[in-house]
């Protein structure tokens, strides 16, 4: 997720095509990661933060503006428990 976070922080300085498919190719990585990390221990619980990670992974995915995509990503990192360490 940090680089995730790094990786939005450099589409905005640059806006490359280069960046937005590394940050696309990193949202992917955390997509699955995250999955997998649930699905071994929580993805049925009905107390499991997967379906809410999951909706603000694909919010990510989607067309918001670069500025809206590292608020979210930084919320991400403070709000859900699986990205504190």
């Amino acid at each position: 997720m940090v680089e995730l976070e790094r990786t939005v922080t450099q589409l905005a300085e640059e806006g490359s095509a280069e960046m937005q498919g590394m940050f696309v190719y990193r949202l992917a990585n955390v997509y699955f990661e995250a999955y997998h990390l649930f699905q071994k221990h929580d993805l049925l619980s009905p107390h499991s933060e997967w379906p809410n990670v999951r909706q603000d992974l694909v919010e990510l995915s989607g067309p918001l503006s670069v500025k809206q995509k590292l608020r979210t990503s930084q919320r991400m990192m403070r709000v859900y428990t699986i990205f504190k360490f």
